[in-house]
């Protein structure tokens, strides 16, 4: 809660700089004429931000147009005539220190003005809310030539916005009231929820300054305090139709949201279903990745072992040759002996060599042609297994070639020699395994 606790007044009336000092239980008491009205005067220009249309002076004696004004306050004007004025010139200054009762910050709100006799009317310099700062009377004034003088409104604003900085607060200097109350009223309202309604204020301010006894507390309320609204009954039964529409389409997009919630489960359903059976998809197809990689293992594994029967096959044909050229040049050798020799011994024996030479040849044949099936049994084993990325026909004319080396070597003679030499045959199953 905010509380008045001190009042400024500098060249207002008959004050030419005075303080008053108040807490929550001051009361104005003094004999008529001594200023009381003057002082709840000057209240009323600094919360009614000096608006002239909204102030009453006088208030308590009924606001008679006989009043003094802003102007005759300044200039001191207690009674007509030259005589009746305390001075010619005046710079006014209204100083309202507030200070929060909770957190103990001040708050000062107030008006510049200026008037004189030349001019019909009074000045306002300016309305300014210092938050953060409790400004002392000696704030306003300044000495020269020994006599106390208020302060220029340029100088007394420079000193306010200096001391507002040090204060860490910015001063607000508004240009008009509307601006200055509202600003006002949100600086003093009781809590930070409150939103304050100027027109009531207002209202309600002026009410509080009438000082008359109140015979009917009812008609008081109604009067001075509640608002005027007469009901407007057609206005009335138009807000109960729109009220009415307005139900009935709660309803309508009620009944289309549990519509919508239904259709959101059912897709969730669908959703569901479809993750599931992605996830089987994504199962089957990494099973069959992993029943690939196996398969292509042993493929690998089938072709490095026929690549070694072959390396093998084709050592031991290197081998049977270099046999049968041995052989051979024994053979004819022996026969040149025997052609120059005599006696049966002697043919005897290279007949029993010769025969041996052709069953160590038949032996070779039989040992090339099995490894030559078992080599085409591996590539049909290949074949079988239908791996991807492998051409099927290129695999098919490899199989081919080894089946038709393994049927040639099956239609020789046992004496006939092979018809391939061992470079040959390497040249051929290379080329035909690449």
């Amino acid at each position: 809660m905010q509380q008045l606790e001190r009042i400024h007044l500098v060249q207002f009336f008959l004050f030419e700089a005075q303080s008053l000092q108040l807490d929550a239980t001051s009361a104005i008491i003094a004999p008529n004429g001594a200023g009381k009205s003057a002082l709840l005067d000057a209240l009323q220009i600094v919360l009614l931000g000096g608006d002239r249309s909204r102030i009453r002076f006088n208030a308590q004696a009924g606001g008679s147009h006989r009043a003094r004004t802003i102007r005759d306050y300044c200039l001191g004007v207690f009674r007509t005539g030259e005589e009746g004025r305390k001075r010619r010139t005046a710079t006014t200054y209204i100083s309202l220190v507030f200070r929060d009762t909770a957190s103990g910050e001040p708050l000062t709100a107030g008006i510049a003005l200026g008037a004189s006799v030349d001019e019909p009317e009074h000045r306002v310099h300016g309305l300014y809310l210092l938050p953060g700062v409790a400004l002392e009377l000696d704030e306003h004034l300044e000495r020269v030539n020994g006599k106390e003088l208020p302060l220029a409104w340029n100088t007394f604003r420079e000193h306010v916005t200096r001391r507002c900085k040090e204060a860490g607060e910015t001063p607000q200097l508004h240009p008009n009231a509307e601006r200055f109350l509202r600003d006002l009223l949100l600086r003093l309202r009781a809590g930070p929820s409150v939103t304050p309604d100027l027109n009531a204020y207002r209202k309600a301010f002026l009410n509080a300054l009438n000082l008359q006894r109140v015979e009917d507390v009812d008609l008081f309320v109604r009067t001075l305090v509640a608002e005027d609204r007469p009901t407007d009954i057609a206005r009335f039964r138009a807000l109960l139709e729109s009220f009415r529409l307005i139900k009935e389409k709660i309803e309508q997009v009620k009944q289309r949201i549990d519509a919508a919630e239904g259709v959101e489960r059912q897709y969730e359903k669908i959703a569901g279903q479809a993750t599931r059976a992605a996830s089987a998809r994504a199962l089957a197809a990494e099973y069959a990745r992993d029943l690939y990689s196996e398969q292509l293992d042993q493929a690998e594994g089938a072709l490095a072992e026929a690549e070694n029967t072959l390396v093998d096959t084709r050592r031991q044909l290197a081998d049977t040759r270099v046999e049968r050229d041995t052989l051979r040049e024994e053979q004819a050798r022996a026969n040149a002996r025997l052609q120059g020799s005599e006696g049966y011994g002697e043919q005897a024996q290279l007949d029993e060599l010769s025969g041996r030479d052709r069953d160590r040849l038949a032996q070779l044949k039989k040992d090339l042609a099995r490894e030559l099936a078992f080599a085409g049994e591996q590539f049909r084993q290949l074949d079988a297994l239908a791996l991807e990325g492998v051409d099927s026909d290129a695999f098919a004319r490899v199989r081919g070639q080894w089946e038709q080396w393994h049927t040639e070597l099956l239609a020789l003679s046992a004496e006939a020699a092979l018809p391939w030499t061992p470079e040959e045959l390497y040249a051929q199953a290379r080329q035909a395994l690449r």
